[in-house]
């Protein structure tokens, strides 16, 4: 049996056409992920400066609400877009006071840790990433979903 050169050409066209979309459909995905995490990021930092302007609440030397509370959320705490698995919605509050420290020790969240930290001594929510390919993608994405 003798395959036409036509036929096979076409089929390779479609075969590398059928990659080339699925590869930017799955950057689309990852790209909608990332707005709408940081989209969230900024949902978290709104209710905690408006918490934080309200009379009723803890706050820190600076001014800061020192507790995120589930119930301020609609739904639930937030939970971060970009962490598979299991529904990671915990707040890491770091309790350290210290003023300077505006990023998490560990940028990456780990199978059980929190999607989210944030410093009471300064009012910064950041977002946590999962780990990528190498030290550097992961602090690109972190530094993109956290600008």
């Amino acid at each position: 049996m003798r395959i036409n050169p036509w036929i096979l050409t076409l089929l390779g066209c479609s075969m590398i056409l059928l990659a080339a979309w699925t590869r930017i459909d799955a950057i689309r995905r990852f790209d909608r992920k990332v707005k709408a995490t940081h989209g969230t990021l900024l949902r978290i930092e709104s209710e905690i400066r408006l918490r934080s302007a309200l009379d009723g609440y803890q706050t820190s030397r600076e001014g800061f609400v020192v507790m995120v509370e589930s119930t301020w959320f609609e739904g639930g705490p937030p939970r971060n877009p970009l962490l598979p698995g299991p529904k990671r919605p915990r707040i890491e509050v770091e309790d350290s006071g210290d003023r300077s420290m505006r990023n998490p020790v560990t940028p990456t969240a780990t199978d059980q840790g929190a999607g989210w930290w944030y410093n009471p001594a300064n009012g910064i929510v950041r977002a946590r990433v999962p780990a990528q390919a190498t030290n550097r993608a992961t602090r690109e994405l972190y530094e993109l979903v956290n600008r």
